[in-house]
């Protein structure tokens, strides 16, 4: 999955606790409330959805449902009005069965140095 990435052709301006969002190609402006500006200003197509639902619980004191709900409202909003774009994908790890085969060969191999 991408993670949501800003787009970089706006100029911003705080209004009050959102924020004022113009975007320069096509002459658009957004005023954003403040949970959505939030999300916003922390997409960086790198952080994940959990990383963001983790914030918005944490900075306005949100239980688990509630935060995600939130993050769901302000992404549905930034992507409606275009002012998201593609984010990177994060690299797969390995996956759990990888990893507790690994886990063991190494087990094993310790095991056979005595």
């Amino acid at each position: 999955m991408k993670n949501p990435q800003r787009i970089t052709t706006v100029r911003t301006e705080e209004v009050g606790d959102g924020l004022g969002v113009h975007e320069l190609q096509t002459g658009k402006t957004y005023a954003l409330n403040a949970t959505t500006a939030l999300v916003w200003r922390h997409c960086d197509g790198k952080t994940t959805s959990q990383q963001l639902t983790e914030l918005l619980r944490s900075r306005l004191d949100l239980s688990q449902p509630q935060a995600e709900g939130m993050l769901r409202l302000a992404l549905d909003e930034l992507g409606e009005s275009h002012l998201l774009q593609a984010g990177e994908a994060l690299p797969a790890g390995p996956s759990r069965r990888e990893l507790l085969k690994t886990l063991a060969a190494a087990g094993l191999s310790l095991a056979l140095i005595p």
